[in-house]
């Protein structure tokens, strides 16, 4: 806008950039920050809502998936199973493994007794 003016004032030196922008702004704000603007972002918003919605059962199937696998691997529960029956032995420090997505114990099992 400042390129513009400075060109339009070298045409015209008199000429008032403002006066000449305002039909311009004017229309602008009343469509962006306006009651129709107003009303156009709430129903993007509204759109977007009803996406997040859509997604939120597979979200929330797939974080149960996870969860039970947490609950069925994680070595600190008492009583916890790998995938192949095998029992949890903690180990300090010791990240399980991830294999297809599912936690893994490759590690031997515990002799028992």
């Amino acid at each position: 806008m400042v390129v513009v003016e400075g060109v339009a004032r070298s045409l015209d030196p008199r000429l008032d950039m403002w006066a000449v922008a305002e039909p311009v702004v004017r229309e602008w704000i009343e469509r962006n920050l306006g009651p129709v603007g107003r009303i156009e972002d709430a129903a993007e918003g509204a759109i977007e809502v009803g996406r997040a919605l859509a997604d939120m059962p597979g979200l929330l199937s797939r974080g149960a998936v996870v969860a039970e696998q947490l609950d069925a691997n994680h070595p600190r529960w008492p009583g916890a199973r790998a995938a192949d029956g095998r029992r949890h032995r903690a180990r300090a420090g010791a990240a399980q493994p991830l294999e297809r997505g599912r936690i893994v114990d490759d590690r031997p099992a515990a002799k028992v007794g």
